[in-house]
């Protein structure tokens, strides 16, 4: 699947791991078209995989020639200031050179770009710099990172890629055909090993979102102990809005998959919106993780 891929483009690292981003750029535009002002339906999963550049993507494609729109595919990976990601197909390498070079960054090699130790221009410039650090450009696709960027981590990777990781590979598995995804391959509590969530592929753009949200746990006891708990939070709980997670998450299932990573993937429909799910684990409020 289109996750797979985009896994498969970055390599596997101690900072990878620790949070992934992938939003299938070209289904989702055809889906809500490329006017980045619109927000109905799936348009905000436009910008997943790029989560940096995302706010900044109209700018970007006037500033710098980099259009997010025109992608196939974007994924990112890494904490923070350190994250690295590439912009698969679309891209013009002139448009691309042009405009970071105009604003100062300088050629390095014959596709490779380094930012500027400092630019005197808007703060969407300056947010540039921070991101764009190091840029490669090859075959319409953008590799790039922080200064210091190791450019060889991305496109095709030398060693492992994201997609080598056993654990990484199974909750892709999990999330199935999906449009937009987050993944965290780190521990958290409760003997959890990882967290995937995703939005399944729409029919349409006025479709009802379905929504995925597949965990790994380090044994098997922990994992029924979680399902049982999302299933009793389904039933009965509360989101910490207030409104019950039986209207939050519309006829949600909580499915145990097993293998050797204990996965369970809890899904429904997302009434309120694309985003929802990711929302519900970024306020720790996913039914069953709360406790």
């Amino acid at each position: 699947g289109g996750l797979q891929r985009a896994l498969n483009r970055v390599a596997l690292t101690e900072d990878t791991r620790t949070h992934i981003s992938y939003g299938e750029t070209a289904a989702l535009v055809s889906l809500a078209g490329d006017d980045w002002s619109e927000t109905k339906g799936f348009a905000e999963l436009r910008t997943m995989g790029a989560d940096q550049i995302g706010p900044y993507a109209m700018q970007a494609a006037e500033d710098i020639g980099i259009a997010l729109a025109k992608a196939d595919y974007a994924i990112s990976a890494g904490s923070g200031a350190k994250s690295i990601g590439v912009i698969s197909g679309g891209q013009q390498r002139d448009k691309v050179i042009g405009g970071l070079t105009r604003r100062g960054w300088t050629q390095q090699a014959a596709d490779v770009l380094a930012a500027p130790e400092s630019v005197a221009e808007t703060a969407a410039v300056r947010q540039y710099v921070q991101m764009l650090g190091r840029v490669k450009i090859d075959d319409g696709d953008i590799m790039y990172g922080p200064s210091g960027t190791d450019l060889l981590a991305m496109g095709d990777p030398s060693g492992k890629a994201l997609l080598d990781d056993a654990r990484i590979a199974a909750l892709a598995d999990c999330l199935g055909d999906v449009v937009a995804a987050e993944i965290e391959a780190v521990s958290g509590p409760n003997g959890r090993s990882a967290i995937a969530i995703g939005v399944r592929r729409p029919k349409n753009n006025s479709a009802t979102p379905n929504s995925i949200i597949c965990t790994a746990w380090s044994g098997s006891s922990e994992s029924s102990r979680y399902a049982s708990l999302a299933s009793a939070a389904l039933n009965s709980g509360k989101a910490t809005t207030g409104q019950a997670y039986s209207e939050v998450l519309r006829g949600a299932v909580v499915e145990p998959k097993g293998g050797r990573d204990n996965i369970v993937s809890l899904h429904g429909d997302t009434p309120d919106g694309p985003l929802v799910a990711f929302q519900l684990y970024a306020r720790g409020d996913v039914p069953g993780l709360t406790s």
